[in-house]
């Protein structure tokens, strides 16, 4: 039998009800049962449910538009059972978003070759756990691919992850460069 322990009470007739559970652990099954009771007073339970808690969010995504691709990158998630994660596209801010591939991709880099000239794009990411969980999508990157490419002088300290693709080349480095700890400089 199990041990449901902690008993939310609402006494208050409602059609929808919801609950904030706090200090969840990932990698425990959370089972849950949902008793109601009608203006009658006639009362029902539900069978027993499941839950496990989602991966974090992803962070550190940044785009890079370049001749006729769009690259992304974004940091990995420290998660020892995170099997991968789905990049979600749209052409509208904030809206819309659609994934963009349906296999899990397992590398933290990812280049679309599928856009158009001049259009911006707009990029999320999730991360999937290997029971399926998927995590809340990530913050917003854009960028636009070009048909050209053109000359980009680089320097100073890179806080945020950072693309140099082919596709964005050509790169002079007119100055010292230093990459902060943590942060990931794709060449």
């Amino acid at each position: 039998d199990t041990n449901y322990g902690t008993t939310v009470q609402d006494n208050v007739l409602k059609t929808s009800h919801s609950l904030t559970l706090t200090g969840l652990s990932r990698g425990t099954v959370y089972h849950f049962r949902v008793k109601s009771t009608d203006s009658f007073g006639l009362q029902n339970t539900s069978l027993d449910q499941t839950f496990m808690v989602a991966p974090a969010t992803p962070s550190g995504l940044v785009s890079s538009g370049g001749k006729g691709q769009i690259d992304l990158i974004w940091s990995p998630n420290s998660e020892q059972d995170v099997s991968g994660y789905h990049i979600y596209r749209s052409t509208t801010s904030g809206a819309q978003f659609q994934k963009l591939i349906n296999s899990l991709l397992t590398e933290t880099l990812y280049s679309d070759n599928s856009t158009t000239n001049g259009v911006t794009y707009y990029y999320k990411i999730s991360a999937v756990d290997n029971n399926g969980n998927e995590s809340n999508l990530s913050g917003q990157v854009s960028a636009a691919s070009t048909n050209t490419s053109t000359p980009q002088s680089v320097h100073g300290v890179l806080t945020d992850n950072t693309i140099w693709s082919t596709t964005g080349s050509p790169y002079t480095v007119t100055k010292d460069i230093l990459v902060n700890e943590g942060v990931t400089l794709l060449i």
